[in-house]
């Protein structure tokens, strides 16, 4: 997966920070990954309940829900958020097999002041 924007560069998902991330539960799917070459950037992706594809905007589910942040910041963390409750718009999809994708631009929520695109597939490790 790729992020452009106001951050850039490859998200790498890693097994000591995915979670959820399998085919045995896939009503119940949330990828964790980090941006490659920094200790800070992290993306979760709440894809409950699935399988399936969901359009993020204000109005979706509560359990569907994609954030970015840099923790690495910590009382000045810069967020980013699409899906229930958030202005931005685009898709998740989540496969029974672990699998999914995303195409979604994420609005900035907590100490950014421009929005991000996440792009690309996943499949869980």
């Amino acid at each position: 997966m790729t992020v452009s924007g106001a951050v850039s560069g490859q998200l790498t998902i890693t097994p000591g920070v995915q979670v959820f991330c399998n085919a045995s539960n896939p009503g119940h799917m949330r990828v964790a990954a980090i941006l490659s070459g920094t200790s800070g950037y992290a993306l979760l992706i709440n894809a409950t309940p699935g399988p399936g594809t969901v359009n993020l905007s204000t109005t979706s589910p509560n359990t569907v829900q994609v954030v970015f942040t840099d923790p690495g910041q910590g009382l000045a963390a810069k967020v980013w958020s699409a899906g229930h409750g958030f202005a931005a718009t685009g898709t998740v999809t989540s496969n029974a097999n672990g699998s999914g994708s995303i195409d979604t631009d994420l609005a900035p929520l907590q100490g950014a002041t421009s929005s991000i695109h996440i792009k690309g597939n996943w499949t869980c490790p």
